[in-house]
């Protein structure tokens, strides 16, 4: 007759690596130094001959709070869509986006880092010391401003869009004199459907 061994025994039969790895998975709820999430916000004054106020709000857990503030040109780059674009980007589970506002003559960098050892996703704001003569640098800014989960990105972006969008110099007969480009319905659209899954 054989003799049974205890390891191993029930639901986690043979399986000693996942027993090892669900316990791994269910303690850090429990440890001291869990990361917090912080709240993000994000709003936008009215368009007006390309120049537009962009607000993004930071409220942390312990009740602190941080705003970057950034007056953004509507020229070269359609900032608004590349905003959309990369939210979209992330919550398809690229590991990171990023995107620019023009501020004349440099660029305002926001890049997005996911960090799935944390389950969290850092939002760098800033403007990066070589954008003063390199567009495009791949380069990010150097401190972290927030650290949030895609999908409360994904949220303050969507809800500071939609408030964007009902303002009325977009649906006025000057409304190319307010913003070079037409507002991102599509990609706005496109963002909303994800969220809904």
């Amino acid at each position: 007759m054989r003799r049974k061994s205890s390891r191993g025994a029930g639901l986690f039969r043979g399986h000693r690596d996942l027993r090892g790895a669900l316990s791994i998975r269910l303690c850090p709820p429990f440890t001291i130094g869990v990361l917090s999430m912080d709240r993000l916000t994000l709003r936008f004054g009215t368009p007006e001959h390309g120049w537009l106020n962009v607000r993004l709000e930071c409220s942390r857990e312990d009740g602190s709070a941080e705003v970057r503030e950034v007056e953004a040109s509507d020229v070269p780059c359609n900032s608004l869509e590349m905003l959309v674009d990369a939210t979209c980007a992330l919550l398809d589970g690229a590991p990171e986006a990023r995107m620019e506002w023009s501020v004349e003559p440099s660029y305002e960098v926001w890049s997005f880092s996911r960090d799935d050892a944390e389950g969290c996703l850092r939002v760098f704001v800033g403007i990066p010391p070589n954008s003063r003569t390199r567009r495009g640098s791949l380069e990010r800014p150097s401190r972290a401003f927030a650290t949030t989960e895609p999908r409360s990105l994904a949220l303050a972006v969507w809800r500071g869009m939609r408030r964007l969008e009902s303002d009325p110099s977009w649906q006025s007969a000057t409304a190319d004199s307010a913003w070079s480009f037409p507002f991102p319905e599509s990609a706005l659209r496109r963002l909303g459907e994800k969220l809904e899954r």
